[in-house]
């Protein structure tokens, strides 16, 4: 999927071949040195040092940051939930629910309607982009007052949305990635950032590592938010580390992530590059097949793994000291992104534009935060009822 982090139990390729295409990330570049004799265009070792150190600083404190609590924040509606006559409104889900993370998303939004009145009508599409495209038609054509394609690109789905564009029926996409789009037509998403989360994990990566870091990436180019969270981490390493810092990526489609192929693609990986420091997947079900391949080398807890999290696996994980995940870029659960997708529908309805930010957090393995790093958000539906009935 190009706008959403991919999830465990989606349809997968049988593995045909496990050809492993590595490219280089980011290439070394020199700098010059501020101190150096008249002529110099390269740095010396005292200016690689220094540099060295300057990024390590950096990283401990970006660190410190991004592990630090979420809290829940949200602001009054434009308009009030009674003028939306909740009664008569009916929202449409449109997603893969035999994806448990996709149907924990559906029964947090459909939890948040009932709590307000709203009626909600699920279409299980199995994923498929055909499948969402027809789910939108029927939807419009059962009075649907609000369509919520989940995790599903926008940029697939232009005829689903001109249809309901032509039929005057607002979309709001869950799990679009913002640096994707939105569509002219789409005003209202709410997202995880692919930018983010590349960020995050190369700035653990490197604090654990003093900037002396060979990345190697499951790379999956049909995927937005991986192509995204790359970027991010070049330019990270680019500006940061250029001469201590590098990415290798092996590629794997958005159906072969979080199969078995995920394990052979790890194992090839490292040992073409035995000098990997930490891997890292913007898949969340890629997680425990890249465990897997780390472990068929000896390579468990030797070699980092640092993936965006939110599945059972990895938040089980990550609170064990032995499973080999070293940190995990969490979200608060799916089940509360759901109750985002109702404040994201709400606002929609309003007419209301723009996105709202899935919050997330860099957990370390066995860390404190590690058993329940959203503590903060334990009483989430009932502040977000009393922002929504006080607008």
């Amino acid at each position: 999927m190009v706008a959403m982090k991919r999830f465990p139990g989606r349809s997968s390729l049988a593995l045909a071949c496990a050809a492993l295409t590595v490219a280089a990330a980011v290439s070394a570049c020199s700098s010059s040195s501020s101190g150096g004799s008249s002529g110099s265009s390269s740095g010396t070792n005292s200016d690689s040092s220094s540099s060295t150190s300057a990024c390590a600083t950096k990283a401990k404190a970006e660190v410190a940051k991004y592990e630090a609590p979420v809290s829940f924040t949200a602001s009054k509606l434009p308009k009030s939930v009674a003028s939306l006559n909740p009664s008569s409104t009916t929202i449409a889900y449109v997603g893969d629910t035999s994806a448990e993370v996709l149907d924990d998303a559906y029964k947090g939004m459909a939890a948040a309607a009932e709590k307000l009145g709203f009626k909600v009508k699920l279409y299980n599409t199995g994923g498929g982009i055909p499948q969402t495209d027809q789910a939108i038609s029927e939807a419009i054509n059962a009075h649907a007052s609000v369509i919520v394609p989940s995790a599903v690109p926008l940029a697939l789905i232009t005829s689903g949305i001109q249809h309901a564009t032509q039929a005057h029926v607002p979309i709001m996409s869950l799990y679009e990635t913002p640096e994707n789009g939105p569509l002219p037509d789409v005003k209202y998403t709410v997202q995880l950032s692919g930018t983010v989360t590349g960020t995050e994990a190369a700035w653990f990566a490197l604090a654990k590592t003093n900037c002396k870091l060979k990345m190697g990436e499951i790379y999956s180019p049909d995927e937005g938010q991986s192509v995204n969270a790359d970027k991010a981490m070049k330019a990270t390493f680019a500006q940061w580390c250029p001469k201590t810092c590098s990415i290798v990526s092996a590629s794997e489609t958005n159906p072969q992530g979080g199969t078995s192929y995920t394990t052979t693609l790890t194992s090839s990986l490292v040992e073409a590059h035995p000098d990997i420091n930490y891997i890292y997947s913007e898949d969340a079900g890629d997680t425990t097949f890249i465990l897997q391949g780390l472990r068929s080398l000896g390579k468990i807890n030797k070699v980092g793994v640092d993936t965006i999290g939110g599945v059972p696996f990895e938040d089980q994980a990550i609170k064990d000291s032995t499973s080999g995940l070293s940190a995990e870029v969490a979200s608060p659960g799916f089940v509360y992104e759901g109750w985002l997708a109702m404040d994201g529908v709400l606002r929609t309805l309003s007419g209301g534009t723009g996105t709202e930010a899935i919050p997330q957090r860099l957990v370390e393995n066995s860390s404190s935060a590690s058993s329940n790093p959203y503590a903060s958000l334990t009483n989430y539906p009932k502040l977000f009822l009393s922002t929504w009935q006080s607008s």
